[in-house]
This record gives structure tokens, C-alpha cells and sequence, in this order.
């Protein structure tokens, strides 16, 4: 939807594999929330292919996410990440274990619902 609206979006698959099993999929987001270096790492490497992309305007970034991919924006706001806001739908309160806690200059947007 974000791409029929003139937006250059990009799809994290936080876990890099195929047709995980629901178990292995459960331990691989037990894994990444007692890490939140790992979330960073991985969810920067993702923005700066974003971002270094011809069609994107790399002032203009933001993170939308559902659920883990909720936490995953706000992970990014969090690190001060270069993105004008983070979205997170249904991220719950979950914080990932050595998550960041200074200031957070983007704005955000979370629905709990």
C-alpha cells in the first residue's frame, strides 16, 4: 500500500529464513528481544539499503512495523536512527533486553490495539 502511494518501502524479514516453522519462529523472537544489539544491527543494515536506494529520499525516512516488527521501529528510534518516525502497530511493551534509553527525537505513532 505504501508503494502504490508514491513511498519507496523496503520489507525486513528480521529471521532470514523461509517457511519457518511456528515454534523455530517463537525461539528466533525469544533470541532477537534478549538481544537488542542483534535488532539494531540487523534493522540499520536494512535502513541503509533503504536509504541508499535511487528512488528514496534518505531525509525522509520512517519504520513501520506489526508486532516484533513494531519493537523493531522503535528499536530504531530508540538508536536515533536517521528516520523522521516510527510506526508500530500492536508492539505490546515488550522491551528488548540492553535497549537504548536516551532521548528519542522521531516521532511516534503506536496503536496497542
Amino acid at each position: 500500500m505504501l508503494a502504490e502511494r508514491g513511498y519507496v518501502a523496503f520489507a525486513l524479514d528480521m529471521y532470514g529464513q523461509v517457511d519457518l516453522p511456528i515454534d523455530e519462529a517463537r525461539e528466533q523472537s525469544r533470541r532477537l528481544m534478549a538481544d537488542a544489539a542483534l535488532i539494531r544491527r540487523r534493522a540499520r543494515a536494512a535502513l541503509d539499503l533503504l536509504a541508499a536506494h535511487a528512488h528514496c529520499d534518505a531525509t525522509k525516512l520512517a519504520a513501520v512495523g506489526f508486532c516484533l516488527g513494531g519493537i523493531v521501529a522503535l528499536e530504531l528510534a530508540r538508536d536515533r536512527a536517521p528516520i523522521r518516525c516510527a510506526v508500530g502497530f500492536h508492539p505490546g511493551f515488550m522491551r528488548p533486553a540492553g535497549s537504548a534509553t536516551g532521548p528519542i527525537t522521531a516521532k511516534v505513532l503506536l496503536s496497542l490495539a
